[in-house]
């Protein structure tokens, strides 16, 4: 399952949505990745470990809802809720991941226009079939059992839904660009 919808968001709640995270008092964290080899910036609002992390969780947890309300999609349990703020690396893609290693959906929606495309491949975590690392280059090798299944063009308020438990990796953007998202996963 792969759910692509532009215009997800009017002009107005996206632009709310802008002024709050582009704010130089917002709150960012780093945080590294999968493997430590593409740290990014974060701001949690829901962690499945600490629950509730952020006075905006109310917030985007309306658009969240919205967007899960207009395109049908049924929501038991929301486990991780971040806006994360990427940047451009030499390496061809950051870490082949899962978020969960259960069934789970998840949804992104992009803040801004950004280069970088989100790449969803065939295998599942279930599979155990475990990317190998190509350390020289510092990124993945793409075994002949990883296939790329399915490629979002990120674009500003695009929101997407797909199955968690695939494999997936964002490509980097272009040195001059950051690339923010909102992102959630839930079952």
């Amino acid at each position: 399952m792969v759910i692509e919808k532009e215009n997800a968001l009017s002009s107005a709640n996206l632009n709310n949505i802008l002024k709050l995270v582009k704010d130089f008092n917002f709150p960012w964290f780093y945080r590294p990745s999968t493997l430590n080899n593409f740290p990014y910036n974060s701001h949690a609002l829901l962690d499945p470990a600490l629950g509730i992390t952020s006075i905006h969780y109310d917030y985007f947890k309306k658009i969240f809802d919205r967007l899960c309300e207009t395109h049908n999609i049924k929501v038991n349990k929301l486990l991780r809720m971040n806006i994360n703020m990427s940047f451009h690396y030499t390496a061809k893609h950051a870490d082949l991941h899962v978020d969960h290693d259960f069934p789970h959906t998840t949804m992104i929606l992009y803040l801004n226009d950004a280069s970088g495309n989100t790449l969803i491949f065939n295998e599942t975590f279930e599979e155990k079939k475990q990317p190998q690392i190509d350390y020289e280059r510092n990124w993945y090798k793409i075994q002949k059992e990883h296939t790329l299944k399915h490629t979002i063009v990120p674009k500003k308020n695009k929101v997407v839904f797909f199955d968690g438990i695939n494999y997936h990796a964002q490509e980097f953007c272009k040195p001059d660009e950051e690339r923010i998202i909102f992102i959630c996963t839930f079952q």
